[in-house]
């Protein structure tokens, strides 16, 4: 499980520094070419990425807890997870 759990950790550390950098790529080589729409698409993809793996291991976090403080924590999670899945649906399709 160990090197399960690292495997992901890492690959989230990749999807992080991917998604800065397409962000800086998307800053400067954004404006003067003609692949801002391409680029822009990549980095909501990799924001989405990015959102799974925090998403995941908030999870995680919840589920260790217990007692009172597990419930108390899991809805502030199933609130939260709810607000970013509406409002970045709702940024990927305005934007479409």
């Amino acid at each position: 499980m160990a090197n399960n759990k690292r495997f992901w950790t890492g690959l989230s550390m990749i999807a992080v520094v991917v998604l800065a950098a397409l962000i800086l790529v998307n800053y400067f080589l954004g404006q003067f070419t003609q692949l801002n729409d391409l680029i822009q698409l990549i980095t909501r993809i990799i924001t989405l990425i990015a959102l799974l793996f925090a998403i995941i291991y908030a999870y995680e976090w919840v589920s260790s807890q217990s007692g009172k403080d597990r419930t108390i924590w899991f809805i502030i999670y199933a609130i939260s997870v709810i607000v970013i899945a509406v409002f970045y649906l709702l940024g990927w399709f305005n934007r479409s």
